[in-house]
């Protein structure tokens, strides 16, 4: 029976870069989301799922096509004109634009797991435009987050035998 397991990373560091050569799998130089703060993940097909502790627990397969939503503080001007979802015009006024073409990038992201710091990196992913607002000051003040949904699908590299959607290392 196919299972969807969605596993929570909280961020340490985050960063994308736009996929620069589809065929090379070349990327630009990674700019920093330094308020991303946390990554829910949610895999669509995982063989090895098992049950233990009274949780599900899972070996999540290299080739699976994933989905899922990224949070963060605010999403900063340099990231909404990077993504392209903003524009600023020859007067230096930013322009939002209405519907943008989705931008294939990587996300690379730092975690701490009880062994350590690990790091990873989603190839192929697309991030949908959130509906970003502002609140005004109430008499008690809390930080507001953006979620912004993505997907990730395999890719295909050279030096792989199977099409690969993220890389993990310690």
């Amino acid at each position: 029976m196919e299972e969807k397991v969605t596993l929570i990373y909280g961020i340490e560091q985050c960063a994308i870069a736009k996929l620069k050569d589809e065929k090379q799998h070349e990327y630009d130089v990674p700019k920093p989301w330094q308020s991303a703060i946390q990554l829910t993940e949610n895999i669509k097909e995982s063989t090895d799922v098992f049950y233990a502790d009274d949780k599900t627990w899972a070996v999540v397969n290299g080739q699976t096509e994933t989905d899922g939503k990224l949070e963060c503080y605010d999403v900063p001007q340099e990231i909404r004109e990077y993504l392209e979802w903003e524009k600023v015009d020859k007067n230096g006024v930013s322009v939002e634009i209405a519907t943008p073409a989705p931008v294939r990038c990587a996300l690379l992201y730092t975690y701490k797991t009880n062994v350590g710091i690990r790091r990873a990196c989603l190839y192929d992913v697309t991030f949908t435009k959130p509906n970003l607002s502002l609140n005004t000051v109430k008499e008690k003040v809390s930080p507001s987050t953006t979620t912004i949904n993505y997907k990730a699908v395999p890719a295909i590299f050279d030096n792989f035998d199977e099409p690969v959607t993220k890389i993990k290392s310690n």
